[in-house]
């Protein structure tokens, strides 16, 4: 009764509830640009962007909501020397990180006295307790539940310098990223089907999932409280060549 809103009588005369728990959904956009021309062997440019999104639905039935936030954010910037005619050199460094994060709770308090804690409390995350995911086969199902997802914080930085030396055209560089990556899981699920409550001798239309829900015998349970730790990840990488001109038809890349 904590759990699932009391039965009702609907137009269809199939079910016996209602979700009219809307979907809102809200979101920013920002967004900078600069370009300079500092003189004429010097330019700069830098960009930046941003969102922030929300969302509000339902998470399963009436009095079950789910919360979802997605943040993200990218900038760089970047230089262009030139030295005369022969020479260019370009710096450039950007950071793009997104986090998503979603949250399933009941509107109402409902406590987890009647679960075992071990497996309903314990978890880490906003909150120590969680009602499990209940997943009945045929009915509607839901539970508390929280996901953090760092998708990616990624740094990025590089330079680039060409040279015009006769029929050669030199060019070296260098590049390096380094990107953290975590994610928290935490939520328990229980499953119940008619298998439980079912003839074993003959179980062809046999049981009630629902009747194995109500004298709490679940077909599956699972509990999650998965932590994965930022982990250094870094790419770097550097390079030389040679673009030269051997006569007017042949080129050479060394």
């Amino acid at each position: 009764k904590a759990i699932y809103p009391a039965p009702i009588t609907t137009s269809s005369g199939l079910y016996n509830g209602e979700d009219t728990t809307p979907t809102l959904t809200r979101q920013n956009n920002y967004s900078l640009r600069l370009d300079q021309q500092i003189h004429s062997s010097n330019s700069a440019w830098a960009r930046f962007s941003q969102f922030h999104a929300t969302q509000t639905a339902s998470g399963g039935f009436k009095g079950l909501v789910s919360d979802n936030v997605s943040d993200g954010q990218n900038w760089g910037v970047g230089y262009l020397r030139t030295f005369g005619a022969s020479a260019t050199l370009q710096v450039s460094g950007g950071h793009v990180w997104q986090e998503f994060a979603t949250t399933t709770a009941f509107t109402n308090a409902v406590s987890t006295s009647g679960f075992d804690q071990f497996f309903a409390c314990g978890y880490l995350g906003p909150e120590a307790c969680l009602i499990p995911v209940l997943s009945v086969t045929g009915y509607a199902g839901g539970g508390d539940s929280y996901l953090n997802d760092d998708d990616g914080d990624i740094y990025e930085w590089g330079a680039d310098f060409t040279k015009l030396t006769g029929h050669h055209t030199w060019n070296v560089g260098a590049n390096f990223s380094h990107n953290d990556e975590s994610v928290l899981n935490a939520n328990g699920n229980l499953g119940f089907s008619a298998f439980q409550t079912s003839n074993l001798e003959d179980q062809t239309n046999t049981g009630n999932a629902l009747a194995s829900f109500l004298i709490g015998t679940p077909t599956s349970g699972e509990r999650r409280n998965n932590l994965k730790l930022p982990q250094d990840g870094w790419v770097k990488g550097v390079y030389a060549g040679d673009q030269w001109k051997v006569t007017s038809k042949r080129t050479m890349n060394i």
